[in-house]
């Protein structure tokens, strides 16, 4: 009897690790559910900055991940949330705080979500579990370097994707 239950949890706790998941949660948001409108009235809570511009919703000085990002984006497809990107830049931090930022986030993310670890560069990580697609990127645009976390919705992204071509 003993020997049963031991078996029991043991495969319960394993089926549980194996289902873990990328983040598909922020603040109160989930990619493929949340629509702009929410995103808006989130903001409006909790007195966030934020303005919308080609249907995407911009917020300012957000927490995140254990860092405060300058920009966050927020991109819909369908009315509904598929990419939430993260910003920093040397223009809002001096580059060596940026750069461990990238360091450190980059260290955790590789410890929490290295089984789904599908490329791993000097200036550039990403992680899929088939439904998410989480990247941590660094790349100099118009001068500046950029750090990028996003998150993507791969069903929408996918389903974007798809239509774009079909429009070629």
């Amino acid at each position: 009897m003993k020997k049963r239950l031991f078996l029991i949890i043991y495969f319960t706790i394993c089926s549980i690790m194996a289902s873990a998941q990328i983040q598909r949660k922020f603040f109160d948001f989930q990619l493929g559910v949340t629509t702009q409108n929410d995103v808006c009235n989130y903001c409006k809570t909790h007195n966030l900055r934020y303005e919308i511009s080609d249907g995407t919703v911009f917020v300012y000085d957000i927490s995140f991940g254990g860092n405060q990002w300058p920009c966050a984006g927020f991109y819909f497809y369908e009315r509904k949330l598929y990419t939430v990107a993260f910003l920093n830049s040397y223009r809002y931090n001096p580059q060596k705080l940026v750069d461990i930022s990238y360091t450190n986030l980059k260290q955790s993310l590789i410890k929490k979500y290295g089984k789904y670890q599908i490329k791993n560069e000097s200036d550039s990580v990403q992680f899929t579990d088939n439904v998410v697609q989480l990247s941590l990127s660094r790349e100099y645009r118009s001068g500046d370097r950029i750090t990028d976390l996003r998150y993507m919705y791969l069903p929408l992204v996918n389903k974007l994707l798809k239509t774009s071509e079909d429009q070629l």
